[in-house]
C-alpha cells in the first residue's frame, strides 16, 4: 500500500531521501539517500537505484519505507508518476509512504470546479468519496504498466535499448514510445512489435501471456502472429531472422517494425 502526503509524522519508517544531484546510493544508519537529475533522461538510472533500495530494504527486513522528496525544488508529472509505478511495482509486503513538497495552492482546475458548482459541500462530499475511491482502489489491486514491465526485463537481463532494438529488429524508436513515461495514456505497442519482442527475449508461453496482457492485448490460436509465436516458443526458436525467413517461405511480411 502507498500513501502520499506532505508531512511525515510517524518516526518508525526507514526514510529514502531523494535528492536534487546525481550520486550513488547511500546507506547511512537508518536511512538512504540517492540522487537523481529529473531534468534529464532518468528512466534507467531511478529504475537501477530503486532496485538497490529495495535489495536493502528486503535483506534488512524492513517493512515501513517513507520516500522523501521534500529536497527536490521541481520535479515533473512524468518523474512523479515513474517513481510511484517503479515503487508500486515493488511495494507488495512494504508499507510505503511517499513525501512531496506542500503544495501552497489548489490547482486551477480545482478553483474552476468550485466556482462552478458554488454549492459543493467539499467536506460533506469531496473527503468522503475520496476515501471510498481509495479503499475501494486498495482492494482493487494494480497491475504493472507495460512500460514499467519491459524496463524491468531490460534492466534484469541487463539490456539496453540498442541490444533489445538489435536482437528484435524492432526499431529504437518503436521501443522509445513504449517506454516513453510522458505519453498520456501511454503508447500501446503492435502485435507485430510484441511478437517479434517476445520472441527475441525467448519467454515461454506464460510469459509471454502476461507481456501481451499488460500491453492490452490476448494471445489467441486465431490471429496469424499469434500462431506464429505459439510456434516460435513451442520449436524454441528466438532467432529473428530465422523467423524472418519462415515468413518470407509463407509469404507473409518479416517481424520487426522499424519506425
Amino acid at each position: 500500500m502507498i500513501q502520499i502526503t506532505n508531512k511525515l509524522n510517524n518516526s518508525n519508517y526507514t526514510s529514502i531521501y531523494i535528492e536534487p544531484i546525481k550520486e550513488k546510493v547511500s546507506i547511512d544508519n537508518n536511512s538512504v539517500s540517492f540522487g537523481i537529475d529529473t531534468t534529464s533522461e532518468y528512466e534507467i538510472e531511478l529504475q537501477k537505484k530503486i532496485g538497490i533500495v529495495f535489495d536493502y530494504l528486503k535483506d534488512e527486513k524492513i517493512g515501513k519505507v517513507a520516500f522523501d522528496l521534500s529536497s527536490l525544488e521541481s520535479y515533473s508529472i512524468s518523474f512523479m508518476n515513474d517513481l510511484v509505478d517503479l515503487v508500486d511495482y515493488y511495494s507488495n509486503g512494504y508499507e510505503i509512504v511517499i513525501v512531496i513538497p506542500q503544495i501552497s495552492s489548489k490547482s486551477d482546475l480545482y478553483n474552476k470546479f468550485l466556482n462552478d458548482y458554488p454549492n459543493y459541500n467539499e467536506e460533506d462530499i469531496f473527503h468522503s468519496l475520496e476515501s471510498d475511491f481509495k479503499t475501494f482502489d486498495n482492494e482493487l489491486g494494480k497491475e504493472p504498466l507495460f512500460r514499467m514491465h519491459l524496463k524491468k526485463i531490460m534492466y534484469e537481463r541487463g539490456l539496453t535499448l540498442t541490444d533489445l532494438s538489435t536482437i528484435s529488429q524492432v526499431g529504437k524508436s518503436v521501443i522509445s514510445r513504449s517506454l516513453d513515461s510522458k505519453k498520456n495514456p501511454p503508447h500501446q505497442p503492435t502485435r507485430d512489435t510484441l511478437c517479434a519482442l517476445a520472441i527475441s527475449l525467448k519467454f515461454n508461453l506464460e510469459e509471454a501471456e502476461r507481456f501481451y496482457y499488460l500491453a492490452g492485448y490476448s494471445i489467441t490460436k486465431n490471429n496469424f502472429l499469434d500462431k506464429l509465436l505459439r510456434f516460435c516458443i513451442k520449436e524454441k526458436i528466438y532467432d529473428i531472422f530465422e523467423v524472418n525467413c519462415l515468413l518470407y517461405s509463407l509469404n507473409r511480411p518479416p517481424l520487426g517494425e522499424k519506425s
